[in-house]
Formats: structure tokens, sequence, C-alpha cells
């Protein structure tokens, strides 16, 4: 009976407490420094955050009446918004997601009127999901930002940067599906910026975009324009890096011989744990499975991915390489002898090697009577001559580029 009786009594006092609240709030928006007179009652109320979290939301659904100015409720919300912030950086992040989340439901249904505040909230969970690596999660809550809804004028620089930070997140979930259509909203906005920041973050979104779609050339040519322009040293070893590991994914040919050239001759490549295959297909060498295990530690989930054939990108991309590499060596050889060299079947060498001489490749004819694959040399030869000066003179190119820009 007795603990009845306090809990009544606890009751009582709580229900006064919500009726003094609510009085106070009323008394405010009814007074004329409303904005003045509520900040202080928040303030209070953020001082014992995890015990007044209904309260804040009872203030939240007071001042988004309609009956309630807009300078008004505009002004609180900011208010209320910049506290959870100072919430979360405090450490306290679970109270700031709860009630910004709350927060976030009641005032996204007048959307049209408080855009600009609906647009804080999700910023502010943005963050927070962000910072929890959920980074889908945190994806979906900046997609939901009215960037073009035509109601409240936004700032070009500032829809750039939800556009890129959205697809950063998707990236980073290695969703590169889900993060282009954000990067190609980008593209239309990143052309007429004047922030350097911006448009380096937008270049780098879109090398990883074609490195996720495995456009590994495209990305190849990005990551090495980003190697001589980001500012930072580190960076600049970074993009290297990711550089020389999509130009070894990518398919053999001509187009991978001029970029492996570029690469090899940058001094900071010899640096980099990814010098020795970068070496070795630059010189022509075949390259034994064995010799890929450190290498391959360097790739991304995305890059280690199974192909159609049931092999791994890097396989396929070093059994081309190596069937270049005996092109150079012989004039003519068995499928037998070509699969022992590129450890697949003698059949699948066969086929690869008329993939390639298909896609110009590789140059040479198929004996299928006499079970032979034979190799233009001449042609080889002059092809790399020309691939070689041609790499030198894009190399020049990117000199004389840099010293004009300095």
């Amino acid at each position: 009976l007795l603990l009845l009786l306090l809990f009544a009594v606890c009751c009582l006092f709580f229900e006064e407490e919500r009726m003094s609240l609510a009085e106070s709030v009323a008394s405010a928006l009814n007074g004329g420094n409303a904005v003045d007179e509520i900040t202080v009652i928040v303030e209070t109320c953020f001082n014992d955050i995890d015990n007044n979290k209904d309260e804040v939301l009872h203030i939240v659904d007071e001042v988004i009446k309609e009956s309630v100015n807009h300078v008004v409720s505009k002004a609180v919300l900011k208010v209320i918004a910049d506290f959870l912030r100072k919430t979360m950086e405090n450490g306290n992040i679970n109270a700031a997601f709860e009630i910004g989340k709350s927060a976030l439901d009641s005032v996204s249904k007048r959307m049209i009127s408080f855009e600009e505040q609906v647009t804080s909230f999700r910023v502010l969970l943005g963050d927070i999901l962000e910072g929890k690596e959920k980074w889908n999660d945190a994806a979906l809550m900046l997609s939901g930002i009215p960037l073009t809804s035509g109601h409240s004028n936004v700032e070009d620089d500032f829809k750039l940067n939800i556009y890129l930070r959205i697809g950063a997140l998707y990236l980073e979930d290695e969703q590169s599906y889900k993060a282009e259509p954000f990067v190609n909203r980008a593209s239309l906005l990143a052309a007429h910026t004047h922030n350097k920041e911006l448009q380096l973050k937008y270049k780098v979104q879109v090398a990883r975009i074609d490195d996720g779609k495995r456009k590994f050339l495209d990305a190849t040519r990005r990551y090495l324009d980003l190697a001589y322009s980001i500012p930072d040293d580190e960076a600049r070893k970074m993009a290297l890096r990711q550089a020389i590991n999509c130009c070894v994914l990518s398919p053999a040919g001509q187009q991978r011989s001029r970029l492996l050239d570029v690469l090899f001759k940058d001094d900071r490549s010899k640096e980099l744990p990814s010098y020795p295959i970068l070496a070795a297909m630059y010189l022509g060498r075949i390259v034994r499975k064995k010799d890929l295990e450190v290498f391959e530690s360097l790739l991304a989930t995305h890059q280690k991915a199974i192909t159609e054939d049931n092999t791994t990108i890097l396989d396929r991309a070093v059994v081309q390489h190596n069937m270049l590499a005996v092109s150079s060596l012989y004039t003519n050889i068995s499928f037998d002898e070509l699969g022992i060299l590129l450890q697949v079947t003698p059949e699948k060498a066969e086929a690869i090697a008329a993939k390639m001489m298909l896609e110009g490749r590789l140059h040479g004819s198929i004996d299928q009577i006499d079970g032979y694959v034979n190799f233009n040399v001449g042609d080889s030869a002059v092809t790399q001559r020309d691939n070689r000066i041609e790499g030198v003179c894009n190399h020049l190119n990117k000199v004389v580029a840099m010293i004009n820009s300095a």
C-alpha cells in the first residue's frame, strides 16, 4: 500500500511538472519575447536531457502548430537542433538521435513550411549514423533532404556537398550502383563551383565509381590525374596506389601498356608495395600466381569479385597479360603448352587468345587443325615501340601542364 501511495505521488509530481512546462511554453508563445523565453526552457531541459526527452518533443509539437508565428517556430527549432548537436558532441549520441528522429518525424508532417529545419535534423542524424559507420542508413537519411522542391532557395554548393556525401557513403558501403546517380547529379554542379575542395571530392568519387563498375582503364586515368593534382602528399600516394591497382586489373592491350609506362616511370611507384607486380607487367614478364599474394592483399573487396567464368578479376587480368608476354617470346605455340604457361586448360587458352585477337588486343592467328596459336611478332614489336613513344609524350605533356599551373 505504501509503495502504491509513493508511486501515485510520483505520478502526480511528474504530471504537475509536465503541466507546468506546458503552461510555460503556452505562456511564452503568447508573449512578446517568445523565442528567448522558450530558449531558456529548452536549455533547462537539455541540462538533464535523459529525463526530459518527452518535454523537448512537447515543445517541438507546440511550436510547429499552424497558430504559431513561423518566425518563432523556425527560431525555436533551430535552437533545439543546435542543442542536439551539442548533446551529440558531448557524447550523449543515443539521446541526440532519439530526440532528433522523433523531432524529424513531427516536423516532416509540415515539410513545406519547415524545409530548412527538416534539413538541419536530417544532417544531424546523418552525422550520427555516419559516426556509427552505418553507411547505408546515413545515405538514406541525407537523401531525404529537400534540395530541389522549389519552396526554398538552396545554395548550389550545399547541394553539391550533400550529393557528394551521399555518394561517398554508398561507396564506403561498396554500393557504387547506388552512388552513381548522386555523383551524376553532382556533375552538373561541380562544373560551375569555385570551391576547390568540392571539385576534388567530385573527381575522387568519379574515379571510385569507375573503379566500382570495373571500368579499370578509366579509373586508372582518373586516379593518375589525382596523383598529380591533389595538394596533400599522402593523398597523392594513395591515388597513385589506386591507379596501379586498377591498371593491373585492366584488360591487357595497348591502352593498358601506355598507362603501365607512365606508372612505371613515376619514381614514387618504387616506394609502393604494388611495385613488383607493376614492374613485372611493364617489362612483359610472365606472372605466376604465387607472385600475386602481396598484391592481392592490397585490393578492395569489389576488386576481388568473382567473374562470370568463375575466376577473380585479378586472375583474368594476369592471364591476359601472360598471353601478351608469351606472344613476345614465341612466334607460335601449341594450345597445350600455352595452357601450361597460362595455368589454364588448353581449351580456355585457345578461347582467351581468340577473344583478345577479336578485340584487337593480340596480333596473330589460330590454327585449330594443328592446335597452334601463331603470333604476329613484327606488328607486336612495332606496337610496343609506338606505345612507349606515346607514353613518353603523355608524360611530358603532364609535366608541362604542371609547370604552367604552378
